[in-house]
């Protein structure tokens, strides 16, 4: 019978012991765990692994499924995938839609996460991202249309905003963001209501940071797509990831 160590240089033990041992005690501690932590739990468990192995063996555990994948390397025990509440933008990409057939445009609003909230929220704000130069059209637009348009609130601006009945906030949209289509999907609310706590308030952070909490620990979230937004939209480490992801136990 093969003994421990043996066992450890033999590739045929290894999806027995990421299932058993490695993956649980990383779920201990972790909501969501990356390559780099299932390596750092292998290497300190005295397990020499080829990289191309071991991704065979989580893609093959992921499609039992065991476990999840939440984009670009990481992975999850998460089950559900996160549903986007689409109501409370509609009536506003529809009117957006047909004035300006050709726009691209991206909108969420507070509303579509009130539900996380441990407070729950009595007004909301929606947001609209557009080009630069469609910005100064679409808020003549939306205010003719009777929301209360704010453009672009920096500065001065911003510390005199305050949320009225259909407030909207409109900002100039990101070369790369993740979504297709008009709704912006729960990773860019994410990384967009922690950036816009910054210029106007919303939320405070502790607020923030159980929204962000109870959503990832109850419905699954694409890491990959969250984090490379965040970088997309210049949230330093020490300041989005390192602090935000930590009320998830990721890093």
């Amino acid at each position: 019978m093969k003994n421990i160590n043996s066992k450890k240089n033999d590739s045929r033990y290894l999806k027995q012991f990421l299932r058993d041992k490695c993956l649980p005690l990383l779920a201990e501690k972790h909501t969501y765990f990356n390559i780099r932590d299932i390596r750092a739990c292998l290497a300190l468990n005295g397990w020499k692994t080829c990289p191309a192995t071991l991704k065979i063996y989580l893609s093959e555990l992921a499609s039992e499924p065991f476990i999840y994948h939440a984009g670009k390397g990481w992975y999850t025990f998460v089950k559900t995938h996160f549903i986007l509440d689409k109501e409370p933008v509609e009536e506003l990409i529809k009117l957006l839609k047909n004035e300006y057939p050709l726009l691209k445009f991206s909108c969420w609003s507070t509303a579509q996460i009130r539900s996380y909230a441990h407070h729950l929220l009595n007004r909301f704000v929606h947001f609209v991202y557009v080009e630069s130069d469609a910005i100064p059209s679409v808020a003549e637009f939306l205010r003719d249309k009777g929301y209360d348009v704010w453009k672009n609130p920096r500065g001065l601006t911003a510390k005199e905003f305050s949320i009225r009945e259909k407030t909207v906030v409109i900002r100039r949209t990101l070369n790369r963001q993740p979504g297709e289509d008009f709704f912006s999907p729960i990773e860019k609310i994410l990384v967009d209501l922690f950036a816009e706590n910054r210029s106007i308030p919303l939320t405070e952070l502790e607020e923030y940071s159980r929204i962000f909490r109870n959503i990832a620990e109850r419905e699954r979230l694409s890491m990959g797509a969250l984090l490379s937004y965040a970088r997309e939209r210049k949230l330093k480490k020490t300041d989005f990831e390192k602090t935000m992801l930590y009320t998830i136990s990721a890093f």
